[in-house]
């Protein structure tokens, strides 16, 4: 089994043949792996869910659900999310295998510890690729070019008229200018934007 899908064996044995004779640098983990060390049994081990665990799965499920929508928390990461289900059940039961190699039974605890590590991981993607991630990009934008062009300050119009070109709209401009405010980036004094100088 390789995730939920069947694999023939000699499926696997022709893609080692393949990548061997293209001299792939990894050639020796695929020979070994697969022609020499590893045997083949076809019989994966069936693990089930325990009610409350399967509930709890169910919840998580459906919380990612609604945070995906159009302008929800998730909006930007939805097919990442949408994944996390099956892989926090995959986790669960890995978390589960590893205290009990012969269970056969996941209980609530591992799938409350195996959600607790999906929600790690969808946090640093919505930091990565979330809407605050564009927001921090068209703040950087302002701050190089306050710096560049004006680093004594400019009053905000003039943002609009020279600066970055995702910037020249008078909303874009204001959230990039409270963002720099948040992380310190600028002041304002006597209607000018103040860069303050830091290592970029």
């Amino acid at each position: 089994m390789i995730g939920s899908r069947q694999v023939d064996p000699d499926d696997i044995l022709n893609v080692a043949d393949v990548a061997l004779s293209q001299g792939y640098d990894f050639n020796m983990v695929i020979e070994n792996a697969f022609k020499k060390e590893c045997e083949w049994t076809p019989n994966p081990k069936v693990i089930a869910l325990e009610g409350n665990a399967r509930r709890k799965l169910a919840i998580f499920h459906n919380e990612l659900d609604s945070h995906s929508e159009i302008g929800a928390k998730y909006d930007q990461i939805s097919g990442f999310t949408s994944k996390i289900p099956e892989i926090t059940t995959k986790i669960a039961c890995l978390l589960y295998l590893y205290e009990y190699p012969n269970g056969d039974c996941v209980t609530e605890k591992y799938v409350q510890n195996a959600i607790l590590i999906s929600r790690y991981f969808i946090d640093q993607a919505n930091q990565i690729f979330g809407p605050e991630a564009k927001e921090e990009l068209s703040a950087k934008k302002l701050y190089d070019f306050l710096i560049d062009k004006y680093p004594n300050g400019v009053e905000p119009r003039t943002i609009l008229r020279e600066g970055p070109t995702a910037l020249r709209n008078t909303e874009k401009r204001n959230r990039a200018i409270t963002f720099c405010e948040k992380k310190g980036w600028l002041f304002q004094r006597d209607g000018k934007i103040i860069p303050t100088p830091h290592e970029r």
